[in-house]
């Protein structure tokens, strides 16, 4: 038996722990963004939305729309609206977050 090829997912997503407040079909409620990527979000909350459903993601200054692409368990996927800029996340105390921002640490490269 061959060996099983996964692709990588696409577009890379960027590991973060970051409080954020999701509101659907008039309930809100706090959430933790694990990752996040330009087109979409792994969420972990309390607060389940259902698949398919219409959602608003605020995380500190940030607003981003989007609907529930599956959720299980307390844990859901969000397929934003439109697709966020590399530089335009901006945390709970107003850093911005560099989305899925290329990886420049090899051995052979230079570190800023």
């Amino acid at each position: 038996m061959g060996a099983i090829t996964v692709s990588k997912r696409e577009p890379k997503r960027s590991r973060v722990f970051l409080s954020a407040r999701v509101e659907a079909a008039g309930s809100a409620s706090d959430a933790r963004i694990r990752d996040i990527s330009t087109t979409g979000a792994l969420l972990e909350s309390d607060y389940e939305p259902g698949a398919g459903a219409c959602v608003l993601l605020s995380c500190g200054e940030s607003r981003m729309s989007g609907r529930v692409a599956w959720a299980e368990r307390g844990w859901f996927g969000v397929e934003f609206d439109t697709p966020l800029l590399t530089n335009s996340l901006v945390d709970p105390l107003g850093a911005q977050l560099m989305v899925s921002a290329p990886r420049t640490y090899r051995s052979a490269d230079a570190l800023d």
